[in-house]
């Protein structure tokens, strides 16, 4: 699930959840799909500071293991304010050919996104986390909780 909607007086939310649905348990396919997004999320998560370039951003971004690399969400984040996904937060390996620098300010508001699934694969995971940047690190914004199924 994606959210991507637009609420009360044009702000926009956007956070991504994959889920389990059943019937029995998560296969060892699935959790790992699931912790691997799960990782690439939390590490971008952790390196988001005011003050950083587009550019310095894609560099220390999570490196996406090539085995997942091709079905890769085209961003690695991406601002989310009044209808509007300014700015695009490329991955390294796209960042020669599609992004542009500038600079993260405290303030805006980052959606920080992950899909994860083999190339011919049949199986993927999409996790998405909202938050706000501000002077001393982010704030959380998107409070539904992960499948702790799938952590294990």
């Amino acid at each position: 699930m994606d959210t991507d909607v637009v609420g009360c007086h044009g702000y926009y939310s956007d956070f991504s959840r994959t889920f389990h649905a059943g019937p029995g348990k998560p296969t060892q396919t699935q959790r790992d799909l699931y912790k691997v997004a799960h990782e690439q999320v939390s590490h971008n998560m952790g390196i988001l500071r005011a003050g950083m370039s587009f550019r310095d951003y894609a560099d220390r971004a999570w490196d996406i293991p090539e085995k997942y690399y091709e079905n890769r969400y085209y961003l690695s984040a991406h601002g989310c304010g009044m209808t509007g996904e300014y700015p695009y937060l490329y991955h390294k390996g796209d960042f020669p050919d599609a992004g542009y620098d500038g600079e993260i300010v405290a303030g805006m508001t980052i959606c920080v996104e992950s899909y994860i699934g083999e190339s011919g694969g049949k199986e993927g995971v999409k996790l998405e986390q909202q938050v706000l940047v501000t002077e001393t690190g982010i704030e959380l914004l998107s409070r539904f909780p992960f499948e702790e199924e799938l952590l294990r």
